[in-house]
Parts: structure tokens; sequence; C-alpha cells
């Protein structure tokens, strides 16, 4: 994975949305199937380059649809409106609820 171009507000959203529903980066790469780094990679900005075939699992742990994981990445989502949606559809259970 290469290093985006830096964004803080990415890191940001990404950690507001996780944070909301009081997981660690431990949960959230638990519950998407995803190694630890991978999450700390990812709120740490570096997302270019990120697998195509594996944004399903990177969602997944965040408890949103693909799309809308791209759209928080972009920053079409805020994470408000994220914590809004996961908050809704019941995806932000513990890890033990997400099995």
């Amino acid at each position: 994975m290469g290093k985006s171009s830096g964004d803080p507000r990415r890191k940001a959203r990404l950690q507001a949305v996780r944070k909301a529903f009081g997981l660690r980066q431990q949960d959230v790469a638990d519950r998407g199937g995803i190694g630890l780094q991978t999450v700390t990679m990812l709120e740490g900005g570096y997302t270019e380059g990120l697998l195509i075939h594996r944004r399903e699992l990177y969602a997944k742990g965040y408890g949103l649809t693909v799309a809308q994981f791209g759209d928080l990445l972009s920053g079409a989502l805020t994470a408000k409106a994220a914590i809004a949606i996961i908050g809704a559809t019941g995806t932000a259970g513990s890890v033990s609820d997400a099995a």
C-alpha cells in the first residue's frame, strides 16, 4: 500500500466512526477479517493502492457497505453521516455480535 495524499481529515473520519461505537483498531480488524496493521495503515492515511477485492473486508470492519466506505474515504460521506448509517442498520455491534 502506498501513502495517500496525507489527508488528515480521512484519518479523522475513520477514527471518529470507529470510536463512536467504542471499537478498538483490533475490533475493526477482527470484524473485517483483516490484519491490525491494515487498519493502522488505513487510519494513518495509507489508502492508495488498497486491494479492490479486499475493500469489502475493510468496509465490513467499519460496519459499512463498500460504496459507503469509499465515500467515507473520499470525504463524500462525513463521519457523522456514517455513524448515523451504522446506527440505523445495526452494524455497530461488538465483535461478538458481528461474528
